[in-house]
């Protein structure tokens, strides 16, 4: 199944006293693919306040928020041993 990796653009931000709002937006041309992987979000990113909204003929069926830490030295860590930073992507 082919993963399509894309970096949000802020597109508008609304600032609250406890918090803020951030729209960010993707463009994903055709032809659709089964998964789209978000990175670049905040590691602070609550996963129930994410929302999708898609245009055109694709439906988003699920959401989810993690982390992605690369792996590639032995053992599943970076290659030199020291801690790799960490981002957290959304699958579409």
């Amino acid at each position: 199944m082919a993963v399509v990796t894309v970096d949000a653009r802020i597109e508008h931000v609304t600032v609250y006293a406890s918090g803020a709002r951030i729209r960010r937006t993707v463009t994903i041309p055709a032809p659709l693919p089964a998964r789209v992987r978000v990175v670049g979000l905040p590691l602070a990113v609550i996963e129930d306040t994410v929302r999708v909204e898609v245009g055109g003929p694709a439906v988003a069926t699920t959401v989810h928020t993690g982390i992605d830490a690369p792996s590639d030295g032995p053992g599943g860590g970076p290659a030199d041993g020291k801690a790799a930073p960490a981002r957290l992507s959304s699958w579409l």
